[in-house]
């Protein structure tokens, strides 16, 4: 658990597989019915990355879209931030 002020920024990460080196992560925020993509990030080698974000309350969650290749876009679990 990171307590954070709201409008802080804050590192949001996750790992990618496979690992699709150099493909851009899209870190979404619901707003009413609909995503909003509020930063993004480069997938490493490894298959991971890491994105800075000003935080408000809400939800969010982290978003490929579909990188070509036989595969298909994938969505991360939300996570909710309270005030």
């Amino acid at each position: 658990l990171t307590l954070i002020a709201p409008g802080d920024l804050a590192e949001l990460s996750g790992t990618v597989r496979p690992a699709l080196a150099g493909t851009t992560v899209q870190i979404e925020r619901l707003t009413g019915q609909s995503w909003r993509v509020v930063g993004r990030a480069t997938i490493d080698a490894a298959g991971a990355f890491t994105a800075q974000v000003d935080v408000t309350p809400g939800s969010y969650r982290a978003r490929i879209p579909a990188p070509g290749r036989g595969l298909v876009s994938g969505t991360s679990s939300t996570l909710v931030v309270n005030q």
